[in-house]
This record gives C-alpha cells, sequence and structure tokens, in this order.
C-alpha cells in the first residue's frame, strides 16, 4: 500500500533492498534557545550567538520495495514528542508514512536548538520550526527516496 501511495505522488520504490539518503544544511536564526543550558524559557535560557559550524539534518531511507522507514538525524541536543508528533503527521499526510515507519534523533549538541517544546515561550524556536525545518523534513524525505539504490548489509 505504501508502494502505491508513494508512486501516485511520484516517488517510486525500486525492487529489493535499497537505502538513499539526503540532507540539508539548517542553522536556526541567531538568537534562538540552545538546548541544556537549564533553562526554564527563552527569556532565562542561552541563546546562540554566532554560528560555528553548519547543523545539519540528514535523512536515511531504507527499503524493501514494499515498505520503506526514514531514519533522520539533526544536530540537535534531543527530539521531544512535541517537536516530532506534528512532523510524523505531515509526512503521513504529504507521503503517506505512517509514524511507526519514521524516527528521529539529535546528536546530542548543546550548540543546536531546544528540540522538545514547542511552547509559545519559545517564539523563534516555532518560527525555525514552521518555517524552515519542516518544510526541510518533507524536502530530504522526498531526495532520499529519490537517491534509494540497490543495496547489501553484510555482517562479520
Amino acid at each position: 500500500m505504501l508502494k502505491e501511495t508513494l508512486a501516485k505522488k511520484g516517488l517510486n520504490l525500486p525492487t529489493g533492498f535499497c537505502v538513499g539518503s539526503a540532507r540539508a544544511s539548517l542553522n536556526p536564526p541567531l538568537g534562538i534557545s540552545l538546548a541544556g543550558h537549564g533553562m526554564k524559557n527563552a527569556i532565562e535560557s542561552r541563546h546562540s550567538t554566532v554560528n560555528w559550524d553548519e547543523l545539519m539534518l540528514c535523512c536515511t531511507a531504507y527499503s524493501d520495495g514494499e515498505n520503506l522507514v526514514l531514519f533522520y538525524t539533526y544536530d540537535s541536543c534531543q527530539f521531544g514528542e512535541p517537536v516530532a508528533k506534528p512532523l510524523f503527521a505531515m509526512l503521513e499526510e504529504e507521503l503517506g508514512i505512517p509514524e511507526e515507519n519514521v524516527i528521529f534523533s539529535g546528536t546530542h549538541t548543546h550548540a543546536g536548538p531546544v528540540m522538545y517544546s514547542r511552547r509559545n515561550d519559545f517564539p523563534k524556536l516555532v518560527e525555525f520550526l514552521d518555517t524552515m525545518f519542516t518544510p526541510a523534513v518533507l524536502r530530504v524525505a522526498k531526495e532520499a527516496i529519490g537517491d534509494l539504490t540497490p543495496a547489501t548489509v553484510l555482517l562479520g
């Protein structure tokens, strides 16, 4: 069923085991609250003042020709459910990929934004999620699916 849903959107799953990947540089705006610095709210938190290194959003797609799993990593301390839930819903609505087929993971850096809340007292984060992050999640998913290439897994 997922294969047919994706095909209707112009995304085809090749036959057999395949892997594809895509990434995007995704630096949030300066002044965003940084993760893991004992914050209570956006006013009392530590804020970014410079972008030393690019923060990357990476997506790896795995397919057996019928099913698909997306594994995301982002340079952030962690991913909270309030951030991930709307992303799961968007991927299911836009591509037909169910939540159980998607994994979000942070690389655990304290130089990235707070990614565990969508509270209104973090307005720069909410704006970043809505205008930059969410569109990038969809874009790299499509690119990773388009990059699916036959692969072999070897152990030992």
